[in-house]
């Protein structure tokens, strides 16, 4: 407690305190074998007082060995650590499976449950007593803005990254996780877990565990077997050559969906094809949609799904795939006289690109050149005129030529 009186005894206080009465008991015996000498009663009082003196000098030393001392009280008031309130404001949380509301007495909603008994004006009263408070609502992004029922209609629900987002502008703990009340606080999600990037939590707890913020989720909702169908379509090659043939990778996450019928469709140009799929019992469906195109170009192909009896969302049924066609690939030409760690590298990175055709031509010795070609089956020669410089793009030269 601050302002109490507290010992710091430099050895064991027993010892201590034995010493100083031996010494005060020492120091009043010499006084009393020496009073005879003193010279009447004047000669007492003198003895009298240096025995005072002498008692005083003892007992104070015994008591600065005791150390005592107090703690001052603190200047400014301790910091509260701060308490971050983060809910989902997706549509997925008007799902009224939560009960009777305290307000309406209806079944409530798991967004109206969590402003009722989490976000209720007097709980948070009483959690800023302890807390410096902040309330946040998120779909795509966290936002610190008062939520409202209303406003619980977003199509799209980012639980992971979001609270990721929240966890990088809160400051780390000193020590780290190690810390046993962090500086970085407390982070409190509440959600019904649903997150339409599919991501992995495991991202949000390691970065909050090693900035020794306390992460603490609330599941909303009962469990549920609402269907649903997600559809993601991503093409198979980065770009395509002319007439080049290529392949659009669809795949169809079902929920609480297995051997229900759906129709695939393909818009592109204003054409429509329909493709009836059958969805398997466990685990996704995967489908293959050709493409091929005559001109270069950046092609839109749209898919869908028609939605299932029951659906629980339908946002997620639709892409939009960009497929590009090139005339040709990039055409470079690496030149060295003498082989050198920076180009090989240089030429090993531009191997990668699909969309480049590599010649690399090194002098390894005076009689032993060294050739390597990527994508194409020219002859590999260094360009002997105007004509045959002109067929690459990019010339690279290297070293000593």
């Amino acid at each position: 407690m601050n302002g109490e009186l507290i010992l710091r005894p430099y050895f064991w206080p027993p010892a201590i305190v034995a010493v100083t009465l031996a010494v005060a008991a020492v120091t009043g015996w010499s006084a009393w074998r020496g009073r005879g000498g003193t010279g009447g009663n004047a000669g007492r009082v003198v003895v009298g007082v240096s025995l005072v003196m002498r008692l005083v000098a003892v007992a104070a030393v015994g008591g600065l060995l005791l150390g005592p001392s107090t703690v001052p009280a603190p200047e400014t008031e301790p910091t509260r650590a701060p308490l971050n309130l983060l809910i989902d404001a997706s549509a997925s949380m008007q799902t009224r499976d939560m009960g009777r509301g305290l307000a309406s007495g209806e079944e409530a909603s798991r967004y109206v449950f969590g402003l009722e008994r989490w976000l209720a004006a007097d709980r948070l009263a009483a959690l800023r007593e302890h807390h410096d408070v902040r309330v946040y609502s998120f779909d795509r992004r966290p936002r610190a803005v008062v939520p409202d029922p209303e406003n619980a209609d977003s199509s799209q629900s980012y639980v992971v990254d979001s609270t990721y987002r929240l966890l990088t502008t809160m400051p780390a703990a000193e020590g780290g996780g190690a810390a046993e009340v962090p500086d970085g606080g407390v982070v409190v999600v509440l959600s019904d877990g649903r997150d339409s990037q599919r991501a992995d939590p495991q991202r949000a707890a390691s970065f909050a565990e090693a900035r020794g913020i306390k992460l603490h989720t609330v599941t909303l909702g009962r469990a549920a077997s609402r269907r649903d169908l997600a559809l993601s379509a991503t093409p198979r090659q980065p770009f395509l050559m002319i007439d080049e043939p290529g392949e659009i990778g669809v795949r169809l996450d079902p929920i609480h969906a297995g051997g229900a019928e759906t129709v695939l469709r393909i818009r592109h140009e204003g054409e429509e094809t329909a493709r009836p799929v059958t969805l398997p019992d466990r685990g996704p469906r995967r489908v293959t949609v050709p493409v091929r195109h005559g001109a270069a170009g950046l092609y839109t192909y749209e898919l869908s799904v028609d939605p299932l009896p029951g659906e629980a969302e339908v946002s997620n049924n639709t892409r939009t795939v960009f497929v590009e066609v090139v005339e040709r690939r990039m055409r470079v030409l690496v030149l060295e006289g003498q082989p050198y760690w920076d180009t090989k590298f240089l030429a090993q990175s531009l191997r990668r690109d699909d969309r480049v055709e590599v010649t690399h031509l090194t002098q390894v010795t005076a009689d032993r050149p060294s050739r390597t070609v990527t994508r194409h089956g020219r002859a590999a020669a260094v360009p002997a005129g105007l004509e045959d410089w002109a067929g690459y793009d990019v010339v690279v030269l290297g070293r000593r030529l």
